[in-house]
């Protein structure tokens, strides 16, 4: 039966509060917190299983906590495309029905002090052998998850939903808008063009967004202002965050030119901040004259590479600026993605072949360069369980930003085949 708007945002929240939590446990159990962690991992287990009951339209109690009949009913459920999940779902079960709210309470308070018994902390009772097991078990529900709600994004029986920033981080009355920098002017040409996209039925759900509005809802979010982000804050980078979030959940982010993440966009003063963890000072000469300190940020220091472990084509001796260069593909890339060239391009900031030693890195365009060798002015690397793909060069002109266009759509076609081999 098909979803109301209602029930889709309840399946989309109960999705991210399942992946935030257990990301939130994690983090509890790296800093030995094991009573926090034990709590947070039994809610992403929760979220979970309701998300999947969500998911696969199984019927459950409402009440806060679930019984074993619905749990046994979702691996039923499951079972009947992927017999192994259905296994792995049983296997758990004495830990789903073990959250209780006693024990929620007990990871949260401890046991107070009663009849000259006590008190005894939470840590006392949570150790890391137990943290660690509920913690697999959590992880365990949400790879589950995952693998099923991503193939849902990637339905091709219906049209794939795409986000497209729309340049404000939450109220567009009082915030400025992001500006595109390196990148195609006209912004409103990324839905004009995605919508146009039919097979038998509109390819593609097109939707212009605020940074807020990121979510699970979307399989494809394209920010088209460049090297550029509309940010809600940027000393805590707020809308970043929930970029990898997404990302890192199975989203698929496409950033339309240049240094992806080089500037944050503070939509309140609206200006641009230049971000880099590494910054120094030069004193520039000319005719054995000094002309003053001048900041340079260091690129191991920019969000791409710290985040993202890529490397890009930089400022060196005989290679300043863009570049132009003739872009080609090979016989597996044209095998994955179809023919997108060749085109010459004026190369910016694109991928180097050294990126792919530390990550997964798939290429999709590529040029030879003379200083750095091979480079990608189109690729996507692997975060998580999702990709950021990113065009590294200037995109000033309607066909270079069409180019970009058929590379997100043929990486969208790879994924709809790809997600249901995971």
């Amino acid at each position: 039966m098909p979803k109301n708007a209602a029930q889709q945002k309840q399946q989309n929240w109960y999705i991210s509060r399942a992946y935030f939590k257990l990301r939130e446990a994690k983090n509890y159990s790296r800093l030995g917190k094991c009573a926090e962690a034990v709590n947070s991992s039994f809610e992403s287990i929760e979220f979970s299983v309701k998300a999947l009951c969500k998911v696969l339209d199984v019927e459950y109690n409402p009440e806060h906590f679930l019984d074993e009949l619905t749990v046994v009913k979702l691996a039923e459920k499951i079972g009947e495309t992927w017999k192994e999940k259905k296994e792995k779902i049983l296997s758990i079960l004495p830990v789903i029905l073990s959250y209780s709210n006693t024990l929620r309470e007990m990871a949260r308070y401890g046991i107070e002090k009663k009849d000259n018994v006590g008190p005894i902390s939470p840590d006392q009772i949570f150790k890391k052998d137990y943290c660690d097991k509920v913690l697999q078990d959590a992880q365990i529900l949400v790879d589950i998850l995952s693998q099923i709600e991503i193939s849902q994004r990637w339905d091709v029986s219906k049209p794939i939903k795409i986000g497209i920033f729309n340049g404000f981080s939450i109220n567009q009355s009082t915030e400025k808008r992001c500006e595109p920098i390196i990148t195609f002017k006209n912004v409103n040409f990324w839905k004009h063009h995605f919508s146009g996209l039919k097979t038998k039925i509109p390819k593609y759900d097109v939707k212009s967004i605020s940074s807020s509005e990121i979510s699970e809802e979307f399989a494809v979010i394209i920010n088209p202002f460049g090297e550029a982000y509309p940010e809600s804050n940027v000393h805590s980078r707020d809308t970043y965050e929930q970029i990898k979030f997404f990302i890192e959940n199975g989203g698929v982010f496409a950033n339309t030119a240049g240094f992806a993440f080089f500037y944050s966009w503070d939509n309140t003063k609206g200006e641009r901040n230049a971000i880099s963890e590494q910054r120094f000072l030069l004193i520039p000469r000319e005719a054995n004259k000094i002309k003053g300190l001048q900041e340079f940020l260091g690129f191991s220091g920019t969000l791409l590479y710290l985040d993202f472990r890529a490397f890009v084509t930089s400022d060196e001796v005989g290679h300043t600026g863009a570049h132009e260069v003739e872009t080609f593909q090979t016989k597996e890339d044209i095998t994955k993605f179809g023919k997108l060239g060749p085109f010459k391009l004026k190369e910016f900031r694109a991928l180097r072949s050294e990126t792919t030693k530390n990550i997964e890195c798939i290429p999709i365009l590529r040029a030879k360069c003379p200083v750095f060798g091979e480079i990608y002015p189109i690729a996507v690397i692997r975060f998580g369980k999702g990709f950021l793909l990113v065009g590294g060069f200037i995109m000033e002109t309607e066909e270079e930003a069409k180019l970009f266009a058929n590379a997100i759509d043929a990486f969208s076609n790879w994924m709809s085949k790809y997600v249901h081999t995971l």
